[in-house]
């Protein structure tokens, strides 16, 4: 029996390669070709992506004087402080939050997502905070199509 197994570990193709390294070696393709899949892939979503926060501002944006904010810690760390210290010393500031629960979840996690704009010109503008860049850029956008349909226009 042993005579076998060694005969089928010296049988070879016709350009001398045994069949386990040929079946290796197609095994590592396909595993390349997966990966750079993937990779485009992910790339494909990452450009899309950023291609719609391109256009965000335009989309809460409605005259020509509004501006638009896309933060991230920018409250707490630079007065080199916790998210929760910041907002217990400022209670001004601890407003706009998506939820009680984003709230928890971004202090907890000293992770404070931002997004302030001034829809038609610098006196009177919205602001809404998070734990994730989805999150408060998704709540922004609901709010100004509220804001819309409602039919209030801010000056």
């Amino acid at each position: 029996m042993s005579d076998e197994k060694t005969i089928l570990n010296l049988v070879v193709t016709r350009d001398g390669v045994p069949l386990e390294d040929q079946a290796e070696g197609i095994r590592q393709f396909k595993e390349a070709c997966l990966f750079a899949a993937e990779r485009a892939k992910q790339e494909r979503i990452i450009s899309a992506q950023l291609a719609s926060l391109e256009f965000l501002p335009a989309k809460l944006l409605t005259g020509p004087h509004g501006s638009f904010h896309l933060n991230y810690n920018d409250g707490h760390a630079v007065q080199y402080q916790t998210a929760a210290e910041y907002f217990a010393s400022f209670p001004d500031q601890d407003l706009g939050w998506i939820s009680a629960e984003e709230r928890d979840k971004a202090i907890s996690s000293n992770s404070v997502w931002t997004v302030q704009w001034y829809p038609k010109n610098p006196i009177s503008h919205y602001v809404v905070r998070g734990s994730t860049a989805a999150a408060v850029l998704a709540a922004a956008l609901k709010e100004q199509a509220k804001e819309a349909q409602n039919g209030r226009d801010t000056q």
